[in-house]
């Protein structure tokens, strides 16, 4: 009897022939090392895979392989399937007269790409039939070879028994299961569903959809009322993805509308019917019985003509604000308020003398003769100021060295300048400079007197110093008795701005070094006098009041600045349209250091700072305890209060290589959970900070006494997030280290949803230990940060923002916080994402509700809410790119270069056909700049990067090509790698000139690059093309894989599914598992495009933050393509497409 020997990879599982299992091994290729010729025949190696597995005979049979004996050892015969399989058994049959001719040979199992997956050396057993069997765990394979070392190896026959992997059957596994029932596999052998079909599906092979108005499994059901008929029933479910026709709703749009409610998935609200709703039509909303009073038309909507209201509309309305279209169709009342120099309910009475404006509630100025030349609608003095002020309506004060009427004449000669010049008749409130005489000082004098500051040292002389000395000090005297005669309010004294901040107010100095520093409250921001000779140790002139600084956010009244949440909007704007009242602003800020700062001037401790005179103040310092060998307590650190709290966050510069063990000592010493980076190592080529972490996860690396390990890191396109462990002793603590990679070299992040996306992530996690932030200096990014949340939890609470008030605080606790103009503008500009933007970010259970309510219709415009928020967002754009373009060129102008249009490159004469549209064109920080050398061609193509959630290059954003740009479209396709190209456009488009880059039948040539069609499908909803290409004679062969969608007809803003849409967005996200970019185009490269790179990052961050933020990705993504998402249909859709997400995969909405 032959014997038969079972090898297991697992001994107790047992691995039995599966449904579909043939032989794949018979008549494949097959090939061995050496061909033995005996008996006047060859022994070839495909003897082997013939069916014959009769061995008795050989030699007259002549079924049988064999290798030449006298050849060198390794004899190897090996079959090619051809395709992969799951390899079920593996049978071996040898000659059962010769058996020594197979013993102890080695199995392999692999692929045509090495290496082996597994292989077996069999032990010496006599036997004509060995049968490999796996277990447990079948091997995946599409090559099995067989080696002997020694002597001759002859096979009679070698038998593969398998199956196709899961999803493909028939002979050779190249066909495609359809949609089976819940997704289970089909027969591998004739491709039918053994459970039948899914929902939306029919047929032998479940590839057939159901017709149009049917759904469900087997077709049977009937869809609803849908709108756009049964185009937009869903096959599966019913569902009405564009909702009900007019008069119905629900899922399947089978319910009637309910009382009082009408119109497209019954979203409408009946009118001002006679009878009320009940007379109100469920399809149009017509009013069957007519209208109340002060409405009209069909569905009594309608107000009455404009300047028309009550009964029959016979009264004329008043002097409304905005003309009579606020005046109220009832009663006449202007609802926004009355023009100006009108007042009264009805806007039909003038403003009382002395008053003017809206609803009469501002004063008139200093008009020359009083009231009476007051205009009562803009104030404006018509007859001139009065001495001492200017202006069209006379509130301004003359200019610094002007007085007089009209502030006409110029100031004198007075000491200290202008600042002592009265603005009404010029006198000088002091004394004169030295050769000047008389009330205004104009007359000369022979005088000689010197009275100036200025320090002269002539001949080296001791004397004259102590002379000036002596006479600063007795200015200084009279300066305090005067400030000390004048009436100060109860109340909290208030800086120069208003703010409601209580300013240092000190007065010191040093006779060591001859200088005078003079802090004043009423005056903080020009009172801070700078020394003028250039020993640090004036900076810190010993200031030895106690600071009376209290918070600026709980103060009894509001200060000066303070913004309603209403109006920051408009507020923002209309400092947006005029970039002087940003620099007015920013320039009343305290400047300079505000408290001492001498345990940072020590000798011991300027080492540890890396800027010159940007210190941490005494009073606020992080003082550090001794722990190891480490016992100096100074850190360029702050503590800073937060929104009603006190030492919320912790200012600090970046790490140096002198302060690394103080660093993370900070950390230790203050459990500190979460540090906020914003800065990156090395910019503009400069160290701006240390690492001061482990790089590879498992390392740990020692600082001091402080041990840290590196947990995890989590990257994503503009930040990036580590859990890190520090350790002293046997004591540990966690931290988790949120680090913003976007910020640029210079200027300001292009888009304000960047860093509020950052924010966001880093609030999502609590905690009541400081919290550790830092750029480089510790103070420009750093305090934009820190005002950012300080200012929206004030915005959140209370329902108003101060950000002068604020910016001037922390200023007041860290020197020079909120570093730039930019850097103040950008923050106002991120405050209104932040706290104006109702699509900012929504937490996933709450979307839903969210977006019914932007449904809803707005009861003043009469447009739904979701059209104001992108309105909202089209206007919020076109201001930042104002004040963006201001900063640039203002920057530039600052570094001595001439404006440049950030479009250059793309409006080169070279280059301007290779663009489909003029007006969309790359940005030259963010173009594709290709790489592979072309005769003839430049680096140009009209092509962005744009970044997904996880990665900065997420996308690749183009126009379809032109037939003069096909070989540039490929060779961005190799300089970046691509393996997924997703074609939203047609290529018989009616559009002029279209690129077609791949062929439809034989391989073509694109300048440098052969390109085949290696296969094409045609499924429902796209076409999905594999193409092949390489370098001509350089490169081995490459694939891209192509998708084109099919569903999205010309000339329509909006898909018209989102089950479809989204189908396919999951299709190409299950296909692209490389970290490369995937190519998106259009037509012109930006609106479909721009749609589907929008939905599929807000879908990638939904599952990893758990929120919904489509207003924040399309800011984002339009700082790169600001042509994205160009109209509200597609706005609408987004928000549709995420909606219908969430239902069909409802985990992320209950985590």
């Amino acid at each position: 009897m032959m014997n038969q020997l079972l090898f297991h990879f697992v001994a107790y599982v047992i691995c039995h022939r599966g449904l579909g299992t043939v032989n794949f091994a018979l008549n494949k290729s097959t090939v061995q090392s050496t061909t033995l010729y005996y008996n006047n025949f060859y022994w070839t190696a495909d003897k082997a895979v013939d069916g014959n597995t009769d061995g008795s005979n050989a030699e007259n049979s002549r079924t049988c392989s064999a290798t030449n004996s006298t050849e060198p050892p390794n004899h190897t015969w090996e079959v090619d399937i051809g395709f992969q399989i799951i390899i079920k058994t593996i049978m071996v049959y040898g000659r059962s007269d010769v058996l020594d001719q197979l013993y102890g040979f080695k199995l392999y199992i692999g692929n045509v790409s090495r290496p082996w997956i597994y292989n077996q050396e069999l032990p010496l057993y006599s036997t004509d039939m060995i049968q490999y069997v796996c277990k447990p765990k079948d091997a995946i394979a599409s090559v099995i070879a067989l080696m002997r070392s020694t002597q001759i190896l002859t096979i009679c026959e070698v038998t593969v028994e398998g199956e196709c992997l899961d999803g493909m059957f028939s002979e050779f596994c190249n066909k495609t299961c359809g949609k089976c029932f819940a997704g289970q596999p089909c027969n591998k052998n004739n491709g039918t569903c053994h459970l039948g079909c899914d929902q939306g599906w029919k047929g032998t092979f479940c590839k057939e959809g159901c017709e149009r108005g049917n759904y469900g499994y087997n077709c049977n059901e009937t869809c609803g009322n849908c709108l756009y008929g049964n185009i937009s029933c869903s096959t599966s479910d019913g569902n009405c993805t564009n909702g009900c026709i007019a008069g119905w709703q629900g899922y399947h749009c089978n319910k009637e509308c309910e009382t009082g409610k009408y119109g497209y998935n019954c979203n409408e609200t009946c009118g001002n019917c006679f009878y009320g709703n009940n007379s109100c039509s469920i399809s149009d909303g017509r009013c069957n019985n007519g209208c109340k009073a002060g409405w009209q038309g069909d569905d009594c909507k309608k107000e009455c003509a404009t300047g028309k209201y009550g009964y029959n509309c016979n009264e004329t309305c008043g002097n409304c604000l905005n003309g009579n279209t606020s005046c109220s169709t009832l009663d006449g009342r202007c609802n926004n308020g009355c023009e100006a120099g009108w007042q009264g309910d009805d806007c039909k009475q003038e403003c009382r003398r002395g008053s003017y404006g809206y609803r009469c509630n501002e004063t008139c100025g200093n008009c020359y003769k009083g009231n009476i030349s007051c205009s009562m609608t803009d104030g404006r003095c018509k007859e001139g100021c009065e001495a001492g002020w200017r202006g069209d309506i006379c509130k301004l004060k003359c200019e610094a060295g002007t007085y007089g009427f009209n502030c006409s004449e110029r100031c004198g000669n007075c000491l200290n300048g202008n600042d002592n010049c009265s603005a009404m008749n010029g006198h000088c409130n002091g004394a004169c400079q030295a050769g000047w005489k008389g009330e205004t000082c104009k007359s000369a004098s022979t005088d000689t007197l010197q009275t100036d500051f200025q320090i002269s040292v002539i001949g080296g002389s001791v004397g004259g110093a102590v002379t000036v000395v002596v006479f600063i000090l007795v200015i200084v005297i009279i300066i305090i008795l005067m400030k000390r005669r004048r009436k100060r309010p109860p109340s909290n004294i208030q800086g120069p701005m208003d703010d409601g901040i209580l300013y240092e107010n000190s007065i010191s100095v040093d006779l060591n070094n001859v200088m005078v520093s003079v802090n004043d409250m009423e005056n903080t921001t020009k009172g801070h006098v700078k020394p003028s000779l250039p020993n640090e140790a004036k900076v810190a002139a010993k200031l030895n009041k106690e600071d009376t600084e209290t918070y600026y956010n709980v103060l009894s009244e509001l200060p000066r600045g303070t913004v309603p949440l209403s109006k920051f909007w408009d507020y923002v704007q209309e400092k947006c349209l005029d970039e002087e009242h940003f620099s007015e602003e920013f320039e009343k800020l305290p400047s300079g250091p505000q408290l001492p700062m001498t345990v940072a001037l020590r000798s011991e401790n300027r080492q540890k700072n890396r800027y010159k005179d940007l210190y941490a103040y005494d009073k606020n310092r992080v003082v550090l305890k001794p722990l190891g060998n480490d016992e100096n307590d100074y850190i360029n650190a702050s503590f800073v209060d937060g929104y009603l709290s006190q030492r919320t966050y912790i200012a600090s510069q970046g790490t140096t290589k002198h302060n690394l063990n103080d660093f993370w000592r900070m950390l230790w010493q203050y459990d500190v959970e979460k540090v906020v980076m914003l800065t990156g190592l090395v910019e503009c080529g400069r160290h701006k900070c240390e690492l001061y972490w482990p790089e590879e996860e498992g390392q740990t690396r020692t600082f001091g006494s402080v041990s840290v390990t590196l947990l995890d890191t989590d990257v994503f396109a503009d930040y990036e997030i580590r859990t890190l462990e520090m350790s002293v002793g046997d004591k540990s603590k966690r931290l988790t280290h949120f680090y913003y990679t976007a910020w640029p070299d210079k200027g300001v992040p292009r888009a304000t949803s960047s860093v509020v996306l950052f924010w966001n992530r880093v609030n999502k996690m609590p905690t009541k230990k400081p919290i550790v932030v830092h750029c480089s200096a510790g103070i420009g990014r750093t305090g934009t940060f820190i005002a950012l949340e300080i200012l929206v939890n004030q915005g959140r609470a209370e329902g108003h923002v101060n950000v002068s008030a604020c910016v001037s605080n922390i200023r007041r606790q860290r020197v020079s916080m909120v570093q730039t103009k930019e850097q103040y503008i950008f923050l106002h500009e991120t405050l209104v994402e932040a706290l104006m933007l109702t699509g900012t970010a929504t937490e996933t259970d709450k979307f839903p509700n969210v977006y019914q309510e932007l449904l809803e219709v707005d009861s003043q415009s009469g447009k739904r809410k979701l059209q104001l928020e992108y309105e909202r967002l089209q206007n919020e754009d076109v201001n930042h790119e104002t004040v963006y373009a201001a900063i640039t060129t203002e920057n530039e102008r600052d570094e001595g270069n001439s404006k440049q249009d950030e479009f250059s490159d793309a409006k080169k004469p070279e280059n301007k056909t290779k663009n489909r549209y003029d007006n969309i064109l790359p940005a030259d920080r963010h173009r594709v700049i290709l790489n592979l050398p072309v005769p003839g061609r430049n680096d140009y193509i009209n092509a962005v990067v744009l970044p997904s959630h996880r990665r900065r290059n997420g996308f690749v954003l183009t126009q379809m090509p032109l037939t003069g740009t096909v070989i540039d479209f490929w060779r961005m396709i190799h300089d970046l790698e691509v393996r997924t190209i997703v074609m939203l456009n047609s290529e018989t488009s009616r559009a002029h000139d279209i690129g077609v880059y791949w062929p439809k039948d034989d391989a073509i040539r694109y300048g440098p690059f052969s390109v085949r069609l290696a296969k094409i499908e045609q499924e429902r909803n796209y076409i999905q093309r594999t193409l092949s290409f390489s370098v001509i004679g350089v490169e081995q062969e490459q694939f891209v894989t192509q998708f084109q969608v099919t569903n999205w007809p010309e000339n329509v803003d909006a898909p018209e599914s989102t089950t479809a849409f989204l189908e396919i967005l999951d299709i190409i996200g299950s296909w692209q598992k490389e970290e490369k970019p995937i190519i998106v185009h259009c037509l012109n490269g930006a609106e479909r495009s721009g749609l589907y790179c929008v939905i599929s990052t807000v879908i990638e961050r939904l599952k990893l933050e758990k929120d919904v933020a489509v207003v924040q990705t399309i800011k984002r993504m339009r700082a790169f393509r600001q042509q994205i998402m160009p109209n509200y249909e597609q706005f609408r859709f987004c928000h549709e497409c995420i909606l219908e997400y969430m239902k069909t995969f409802e985990t992320y909405t209950n985590c």
